[in-house]
């Protein structure tokens, strides 16, 4: 297999770095996801809120 020039280098750098920036979104997306699910649960658990009250 022939190497790549370096702007063929160049260009997989650059979506690979685009890439790690998405999946980093994404796992400070879901981390906060998840931290918005266990507040929910401790607030409908202690009574805080019930369902009624939210909007479905």
């Amino acid at each position: 297999m022939p190497a790549l020039s370096l702007t063929e280098q160049k260009q997989v750098a650059l979506g690979l770095l685009v890439a790690d920036r998405k999946i980093a979104a994404e796992g400070q997306r879901k981390a906060a996801l998840q931290e918005l699910f266990k507040s929910m649960l401790h607030q409908l658990m202690t009574g805080q809120i019930r369902l009624k009250q939210m909007e479905l």
